[in-house]
Formats: structure tokens, C-alpha cells, sequence
């Protein structure tokens, strides 16, 4: 499992080349919630600049809540200057319900671009909740035990005469993670992410991310502390358990 915790995007400066009123991508992107939307005046060629204000290390694209079409092109650039005749990273992304790519090495630079041209698109403008990048943390082994119920709010009521009657709420994913025999060092790694987003910021996590299509990617909170326990074995190896929670 990976899970994407560090956005860089949430302290950048961001420039959309056109936008919608009242669907603002600076506001969007920075925003917790997947409800929030930004919307572009056209769908054509339309380009989304990120000054993260220095280099920074990032390992991992994500864009998600989209509504491209399968024929759209999009790219991923990064320069050392505002200047996109030839971006030193220039990478055609891979169409997906989740947008992303996956660096082989972490890539530090300051300007960031993603161009977006989907003219199959019958909505004419372009639209999306949220954009990662930033680095990942791999938790190591994951047990087999592992549960991802699919959750509904929804509630049903009997009247006395026997009929049921339902409101209807809206389907949400949960699960439990179950962790062995994690270094002292990633420990300390988790320890430390943890810290920053709490229980309370929303996360990414990529359950297989060797295969996106056994699940996708969950934007989610995790619920639980962090209790570590020893594993069974010599030297400093711990278990852990996490729970996460789907949110909108």
C-alpha cells in the first residue's frame, strides 16, 4: 500500500489559464473537500500551472473527480523556470477514473504544468476536485486479512402493517489494514506523517498499487491511532493496524 499524504499543491501558487466564476481552482485544490470543484471556460487547451516556490521532491501525480473524456490529452510538465517552449519533464498521462503517474526516481522542480485537451468532451469546459503531487509512504507487507466493506447510510423503516420504507443515503468504503514486521525506521517515517495529518486530513490511498484495477485509490481519513506492536521476532520489527474511512 502507498498512501500520497504530503500535497505540495495545498501551498502553491496556482495559475488556470481560465475559470469558471464561483468554480475557482485555487480554491478547489486546497480545499478538503472532493465537493468542491474547478471548472475551466474552455476545453481546449486549457493549461494549470503550480509554482511550488522551490524545488520540491515529488514522486507521485494524482488527479481526481474528473469529467475527461477517454480521448483527452493531458501532460505532465516540470521546468526550473516559468518558461514551457521545452520543459525539461514533459509525460502524456494515461486516461483513468484516477489520473496519475508514478515517477521511477523523485523529480525536484519548482514549476509544475498540466495542459489538458479534450475535445470530445460534450460538456465543453473541463472540470476536477483535486490535484496531487507531492511524495508517497509505502507501508510494507499487508497481511491477508485485510476488509474493504462498501458502507451505505441509508435507512429502512418497517410501518406496522408490514411495508419498508427507505431514505436513501449515499455508498461510502471503510476498511482495516493489517500491517507485519515494519522496520524501526518506517516506523518513525509513519510516526512522523502522522503527525501532520492527524485524523482529521484526508489522505490517498493506493491499496494495490501494482494493479489499480483490483481497487481504486481511496480518498479517505485515517480513523485509528497508530498502536504499534512487536512482532514475533528478533530485533525491532512492529505490526500495525489502520483503519481509514472514505470521504467526500
Amino acid at each position: 500500500m502507498r498512501i500520497l499524504t504530503t500535497n505540495e499543491v495545498k501551498t502553491a501558487t496556482i495559475t488556470a489559464l481560465t475559470e469558471t466564476p464561483g468554480y475557482a481552482f485555487n480554491t478547489a485544490l486546497k480545499d478538503t473537500r472532493r465537493s468542491r470543484r474547478g471548472r475551466t471556460l474552455s476545453k481546449s487547451n486549457q493549461t494549470f500551472l503550480f509554482d511550488l516556490g522551490s524545488a520540491k521532491a515529488i514522486s507521485y501525480f494524482m488527479l481526481i473527480d474528473h469529467n475527461l473524456t477517454a480521448t483527452a490529452v493531458v501532460h505532465l510538465q516540470a521546468n526550473a523556470t516559468d518558461v514551457w517552449t521545452a520543459p525539461t519533464v514533459d509525460i502524456t498521462v494515461t486516461y483513468g477514473t484516477y489520473l496519475l503517474h508514478e515517477f521511477t526516481s523523485t523529480t525536484s522542480y519548482r514549476y509544475w504544468r498540466v495542459t489538458i485537451h479534450d475535445t470530445n468532451n460534450t460538456n465543453d469546459y473541463i472540470q476536477f476536485s483535486k490535484i496531487y503531487l507531492g511524495a508517497y509512504l509505502s507501508i510494507g507487507y499487508m497481511g491477508k486479512d485485510q476488509k474493504l466493506p462498501m458502507y451505505s447510510t441509508s435507512t429502512v423503516d418497517d410501518s406496522n402493517s408490514g411495508q419498508s420504507y427507505g431514505d436513501p443515503g449515499y455508498f461510502y468504503k471503510a476498511g482495516t489494514f493489517n500491517f507485519k514486521n515494519i522496520t524501526n525506521a518506517n516506523r518513525l517515517i509513519f510516526n512522523t506523517a502522522f503527525k501532520l495529518i492527524d485524523k482529521y486530513t484526508p489522505i490517498i490511498a493506493i491499496i494495490w498499487e501494482a494493479d489499480l484495477t483490483l481497487e481504486d485509490p481511496v480518498y479517505c481519513l485515517i480513523t485509528n491511532d497508530p498502536d504499534w506492536q512487536r512482532a514475533d521476532h528478533i530485533g525491532a520489527l512492529w505490526n500495525l493496524s489502520m483503519t481509514i474511512k472514505e470521504t467526500f
